[in-house]
């Protein structure tokens, strides 16, 4: 029904980049480089942010959303713009799957 496909909408394109950001780059990513330095760090939430969302065909397409993410949080220091950059990427692919369906 069209309020199941409203929330399913808001879940992918608000709160799961909200709170994939908090822990990805923001939790993860802060401990990380205080022990690895940034780009390990970077690398290492982009290799695990692609492995949690647990699809071969887009492991790599992830990974690498993952090292933009990153490297967005850590040069603004702050969640704002990777948060707006995931929403944003998580928007028009919600939109490409209502488009096709």
């Amino acid at each position: 029904d069209a309020v199941g496909l409203l929330l399913a909408s808001v879940m992918v394109v608000v709160i799961g980049p909200v709170v994939e950001e908090a822990v990805f780059r923001g939790a993860l990513l802060e401990g990380l480089a205080a022990r690895l330095g940034v780009w390990p760090a970077v690398l290492v939430q982009a290799a695990l942010f692609a492995a949690f969302h647990r699809s071969l065909w887009l492991l790599f397409p992830t990974f690498v959303l993952g090292v933009a993410l990153g490297w967005l949080a850590h040069a603004r220091d702050s969640l704002w713009p990777p948060i707006a950059l995931h929403a944003l990427y998580n928007a028009i692919t919600v939109a490409a799957a209502f488009l096709v369906a």
